[in-house]
């Protein structure tokens, strides 16, 4: 979930934003024929191919993802190869002296090289030591950065033509970090993304690894990093986004590409939607949003795409009362050593028409205006796997639903929340209008050795509300063959937390939560639409907490003040954050 600086009903339409669909090529190339399966789904056969854009854009590669090299006479590189790790300038251009890392990766060693002099480091108010100058280079560890309390370390190399540099360690762009810690959380690291920069701290309060990927441009967008721990090891994952004109202000969605990087932060993959041959769901190359990727293996993942559509299965209330209209298509694509394993587009499923909440004026949708012209009333914006079956559990945001979709068939197993709920009991947590979840997020289920059973599913559910705050995260047991449903005794109200914290726990859009353990449960808080928005309020805002339930009891929160050095358009906020031992 992504929104600009201006919030507006769904159904509005902002000026400022235009939409490029290609349409009329992508009509001429779709079959118009419906296929009927033996699952009963109805198939809409539309082609779309944005290869050459995405081609155009040169965005799958590091020249995109890292800053021009500096015609300085001074290069450095990191031990283990991290990408970005590099000199940037001083946002003042007349500044020829000072430069900053664009990375930084604790604990590794650092070799500076250039004809070289003499080289200082100097940490804070401390006196400068020499370092040793060897074959023109220079190697150190650079000092840990505390993110609460930074302390600047510089290291001043003098050239031998008298040129002297001053290399910082920490960004001059990098947010103000503010971090209330108790220190009884469990250990580990938390990561997430705010202001164009991917950010990891520890429960100690340090800085892990943090890296600027602003050379994107102003204008696009960088989102949920991750740290996602697969059979074949560790990867790291993050959004770019590379089509801003399709950029949806109010449904928040975006088209881009995710980047992947291994073990120790280097560029090894950029991923793009599969181009499908499949005769059901024949497509070329496509964008992904932002709002989700699952890493399952080095060949082998999960992605999201919306697509602008012109759909023929609309149930007599699209276009003049008719069954034609103009959507975003909600695709869930699993890939698997280049092959497509099964692709679930939204369009198929007749009753998500019905059953959308939001943005969902079929009849007065067009390709002619802005974005919101195609509506986006799905929103798909987190996809798990049920360890029990291997099934897909897919959360939409305009659907205020959570739903099961079988992986291999793609057959629509059950839902829960929204107008067709199927699961009872859980009255004591729906609202006076009847409502389980409002724009809910992040769905995913909890490790059975923390609860004791391998049924049992968290839930950020948003209640999005600007008038008073109503999020908050829920557990939820299911009995799926009985349809029936308990929610636990972990409802966390983020109005408690206010009171806990003197900070703002209330996400309007985006956040997640994970249960970690018994004393670990940790809460993305997202967007509020206006806070986010207000640099008097932002830092007031929570980023994330790391909650104690058993002794009810705030362990670790982040909030940030947004740095006055950095332009941005979109508001200071961080879309999800996730925690992992290490």
């Amino acid at each position: 979930m992504l929104l600009s600086v201006e919030i507006s009903a769904c159904n509005n339409k902002p000026d400022d934003v235009e939409i490029q669909t290609g349409l009329e090529e992508d009509l001429e190339k779709k079959e118009s024929e419906t296929i009927k399966t033996p699952e009963g789904i109805a198939y809409q056969n539309i082609f779309f191919d944005y290869a050459n854009e995405i081609s155009e854009d040169s965005a799958k590669s590091t020249e995109f993802t890292t800053p021009e090299k500096l015609k300085i006479d001074i290069t450095v590189v990191d031990q283990n190869g991290a990408t970005g790790v590099q000199l940037v300038g001083a946002v003042e251009e007349s500044n020829t002296i000072d430069y900053y890392m664009n990375a930084y990766v604790a604990g590794n060693e650092l070799t500076f090289s250039g004809d070289i002099q003499s080289a200082f480091r100097q940490i804070g108010s401390e006196p400068a030591t020499e370092i040793e100058v060897t074959e023109s280079s220079i190697k150190l560890i650079p000092n840990q950065i505390n993110a609460d309390e930074p302390v600047d370390e510089v290291i001043t190399i003098t050239l031998t033509d008298g040129i002297v540099y001053k290399i910082h360690t920490v960004s001059e762009l990098i947010a103000d970090m503010d971090i209330t810690a108790n220190g009884e959380a469990d250990k580990g690291v938390y990561t997430f993304a705010i202001d164009k920069f991917l950010i990891r701290v520890n429960t100690e309060g340090n800085i892990v690894y943090y890296r600027n990927v602003g050379c994107i441009g102003t204008d696009l967008m960088a989102e949920n990093f991750m740290a996602q721990d697969t059979e074949d090891g560790r990867f790291y994952t993050y959004y770019v986004e590379l089509k801003p004109e399709w950029r949806n202000a109010n449904g928040g969605f975006s088209s881009g590409m995710y980047v992947v990087m291994d073990e120790n932060y280097s560029e090894v993959n950029y991923i793009t939607l599969n181009a499908n041959e499949d005769k059901n769901h024949s497509h070329g190359e496509g964008y992904l949003d932002q709002h989700e990727f699952v890493m399952l293996g080095a060949n082998h993942w999960i992605a999201l795409s919306y697509t602008p559509m012109f759909v023929e299965n609309l149930p007599g209330n699209g276009i003049d009362g008719g069954n034609t209209g103009y959507v975003y298509a909600g695709i869930i694509q699993e890939v698997e050593n280049g092959q497509i394993i099964q692709e679930i587009n939204t369009v198929d499923y007749e009753i998500f028409y019905q059953s959308a909440l939001e943005c969902n004026d079929f009849k007065n949708s067009t390709d002619q205006g802005t974005a919101d012209d195609f509506k986006d009333y799905v929103h798909v914006n987190s996809v798990a796997i049920d360890p029990k079956d291997g099934n897909y559990i897919i959360s939409m945001r305009h659907q205020y639903a959570v739903y099961k979709f079988n992986r291999e068939t793609g057959e629509l197993m059950w839902t829960l929340g929204g107008t067709q709920n199927e699961f009872s009991g859980l009255d004591d947590v729906i609202d006076e209008e009847g409502n389980l979840f409002i724009g809910q997020h992040y769905v995913k289920y909890v490790d059975s050795a923390v609860v004791g059973n391998d049924s049992t599913i968290t839930v950020f559910d948003n209640h999005t509300s600007f008038e008073e705050n109503l999020t908050r995260t829920l557990e939820i047991v299911l009995d799926e063959e009985a349809k029936t449903a308990t929610a636990t005794a972990t409802v966390i109200q983020g109005s408690d937390l206010d009171a806990m914290t003197q900070k703002v726990h209330w996400a309007t859009h985006c956040g997640s939560v994970e249960h970690q353990s018994d004393t670990s449960v940790i809460i993305g808080w997202g967007l509020h639409g206006i806070f986010a928005n207000n640099p008097d309020t932002v830092n007031n805002q929570a980023v994330f907490t790391d909650y104690n339930p058993d002794s009810n009891t705030v362990v670790f929160e982040l909030c940030v003040k947004r740095n006055p050095l950095l332009e941005a358009h979109e508001g200071c906020f961080s879309y999800r954050t996730y925690k992992n031992e290490n």
